[in-house]
């Protein structure tokens, strides 16, 4: 019997031996020399799987084994990094991770009826601001406070949004350089042409105003040729001019009496407002019309052409409208409007931008889900430059003649040091009723528009945030 028993205790450290030396999938191998990485205490006994809900395809999962799963992939190194890492967090956490995709509308839909029957489609969200807002202000999300401590909060890998007027952090992503902007651009050889002086100049010295722009808008149009002062998406016009005039339609801001009200109506907005009726009809050096809500992309591309002196110029505009680098390209912040302040500093860059991660009440362990993906966005590990990526910035920064200080301008805008703000004014559908185009369109004069919208604006802060 103790003969049989040494057999058996031989033969059982020979297959053990034999199997450590094997790598299953979702297993640790152990090599010779190579330590293997411990298992977190965040690991649930039983395999989980996450689902991650959103509306695009996106790369690399538990779903994927090769590189080459991404049909779109140009980087083989990063893209093995990624699927390294994807690797360690199942044997970290114990996990299987899955982006869900439910379409736009399906995100939306599954955040207001599966969270609120208390039975989550997904163990986390990833959410636009549009509904993303609505989602918190409904009580959807879990607040990151409530589960993380301070220091766990402050990482390299995650920036929390927090509202104005709130302790809590409900929407969180992934942390990077930001590169999003939306600086004013311009073409400097129709600027020396008219022998007019570099508006980035004129910014140094604090001399980029609004009516300083607008004597150089003036003299760049020409409707006999084709050539345009400025042209651009209002949207982007609109919301661009109200930071510059320090001014807001619906920011959750409270004011100095603790009271969350419409900016509409307020004498920066007027401002805004009577400005952008001086830039469309008034003064007529740009237009938009029904035929520019037909070919959107077209009108928001036309510097392209090279017959438009300014133009807002986010790096993705840029390539698509000048993906040969035709155009000398300047870039420049937007000019100060006459509610500055002398030395205030005015916002460049809406918070509410980009895409968000949202976990939801009602799952269990969110604190486990909240370090898979902490660790998940984390791929690069220590290193920053593959992190922040600002290459393809750059490169659609830089125009015809490779203008460094064009990137550093936009990265100015939107870097950590500077002041960001909360405008909700395109995040969120206020009404069917809200709407400022007759102004651009020369059908109604800005009293009508604030008197007409300034209630409803109101009563969308009401009723999200009067609490």
């Amino acid at each position: 019997m103790k003969k049989l028993l040494a057999l058996m205790l031989v033969l059982s450290m020979v297959f053990a031996m034999v199997a450590c030396g094997e790598q299953k999938d979702g297993e640790a191998t152990a090599t010779p020399g190579v330590t293997v990485e411990p298992t977190s205490p965040l690991a649930h006994a039983e395999k989980r799987t996450i689902n991650i809900g959103t509306w695009y395809e996106q790369y690399y999962t538990s779903a994927h084994q090769s590189v080459n799963d991404n049909p779109n992939v140009n980087n083989l190194e990063e893209a093995q990094m990624m699927l390294d890492n994807m690797r360690a967090i199942e044997r970290r956490y114990n996990i299987e991770l899955y982006f869900k995709n439910l379409t736009w509308n399906g995100v939306i839909e599954s955040i207001n009826t599966s969270i609120m029957a208390g039975s989550p489609n997904c163990e986390i969200y990833q959410v636009d601001f549009q509904f993303g807002l609505p989602a918190v202000l409904a009580g959807y999300a879990e607040a990151l406070e409530d589960f993380l401590t301070e220091e766990e909060m402050n990482n390299e890998a995650f920036q929390g949004l927090q509202l104005p007027g709130s302790d809590k952090t409900y929407l969180f992503y992934g942390k990077a350089k930001n590169t999003n902007g939306y600086p004013l651009g311009y073409n400097k050889a129709l600027i020396e042409a008219a022998n007019l002086e570099d508006p980035y100049e004129l910014y140094l010295r604090g001399e980029w105003t609004w009516s300083k722009w607008m004597e150089y808008m003036e003299q760049l149009t020409d409707t006999q040729t084709g050539q345009w002062g400025y042209r651009g998406a209002w949207t982007n016009t609109f919301t661009q001019l109200l930071f510059s005039n320090g001014a807001s339609v619906a920011s959750p801001a409270p004011n100095e009496n603790g009271e969350i009200v419409e900016g509409l109506s307020s004498q920066a907005t007027t401002n805004v407002l009577n400005f952008m009726k001086e830039i469309y009809v008034d003064k007529g050096v740009s237009f938009w019309n029904a035929d520019c809500d037909a070919d959107w992309n077209s009108n928001v591309y036309a510097f392209g052409e090279g017959n438009v002196a300014f133009f807002p110029a986010a790096c993705w505009i840029i390539q698509s409208a000048d993906p040969n680098h035709q155009i000398d390209l300047g870039i420049v912040p937007w000019p100060t409007g006459p509610d500055v302040e002398e030395g205030q500093k005015v916002p460049q860059y809406n918070q509410t931008l980009g895409n968000f991660y949202m976990i939801p009440k009602g799952i269990d362990d969110p604190k486990q889900i909240y370090y898979v993906i902490r660790d998940y966005t984390a791929w690069y590990g220590d290193d920053l430059t593959l992190r922040d990526k600002t290459e393809w910035a750059e490169e659609w920064m830089a125009g015809s003649k490779n203008s460094e200080t064009n990137f550093d301008v936009l990265c100015s805008m939107t870097d950590e040091t500077s002041d960001f703000t909360v405008e909700l004014w395109d995040q969120v559908k206020l009404s069917d009723e809200y709407n400022i185009r007759g102004l651009i369109e020369g059908t109604c004069e800005v009293a009508q528009v604030i008197e007409t919208n300034k209630q409803l604006v109101q009563d969308y802060l009401d009723t999200n945030f009067g609490n």
